[in-house]
């Protein structure tokens, strides 16, 4: 239902503060990580400078330049030392034409990490308290389901000669610690049961698209920021 109001009506909708905060942290990261002098300093400065071009409110704005400011900055400390040097960063599958029983699927993925043996890790960087989504890294939930279509991606690609890499992990980092200030990497390897339940849910989901079936509500529990859900209600 969410999909028929903002992609085929296209109703227009204002960004929210937390998205705005996710796309300059992870423009700040690409910036840190394209660098060959990654530094706190440049780190910070990429941040406060994406934040700046968000439409947000004074307030909004300070809030969100001072809390960024220390979650990247512990952030940096915390792993500095483990810094992957060799990856692939914002690789976008648009142009490779990758297609699951006729419907064409595409992605961009946060930073591909190069091995030696030729293997990647994908990592997705999440901006959101940890705490609160074990439900989604578990195998069904919304994160989980996220790594095993990247593996999709990178396993079409591959056999279509449009990737040289074989992915074999996925990664959900989060950025901030958890309630026990904790950091959370959550290490994902995708089995082969994983795909074909993708491949049939992308199947089901085009063929609800088609016959313009936009019915199915059950999960408004988990769209709490759609701004579309007293509408679906009805």
């Amino acid at each position: 239902r969410k999909f028929f109001y903002q992609n085929l009506l296209k109703v227009p909708s204002a960004k929210s503060k937390h998205a705005s905060f996710g796309t300059a942290v992870h423009a700040a990261l690409y910036d840190l990580f394209s660098s060959k002098k990654p530094s706190l300093e440049l780190l910070l400065d990429s941040f406060s400078q994406h934040l700046a071009y968000e439409n947000l409110t004074e307030n909004e704005a300070n809030d969100a330049l001072v809390h960024g400011k220390e979650v990247l900055s512990n952030y940096y400390q915390h792993y500095q030392k483990s810094f992957h040097s060799e990856n692939l960063l914002e690789y976008d599958f648009a142009s490779k034409g990758l297609v699951v029983e006729g419907t064409e699927i595409t992605g961009k993925l946060d930073k591909i990490e190069l091995h030696e043996d030729g293997k990647v890790n994908v990592v997705d960087y999440k901006t959101g308290n940890p705490s609160s989504r074990s439900k989604d890294l578990k195998p069904g939930g919304h994160y989980h389901r996220q790594i095993v279509f990247y593996q999709l991606l990178c396993d079409l690609a591959k056999q279509n000669q449009q990737f040289k890499y074989s992915m074999k992990s996925g990664e959900i980092d989060f950025i901030q610690p958890n309630s026990k200030q904790t950091y959370i990497k959550e290490k994902i390897i995708v089995e082969n049961t994983d795909i074909k339940e993708l491949k049939e849910q992308i199947q089901e989901v085009m063929t609800q698209i088609k016959s313009h079936d936009f019915t199915k509500t059950e999960d408004l529990k988990t769209c709490e920021n759609c701004f579309f859900a007293s509408v679906c209600k009805r």
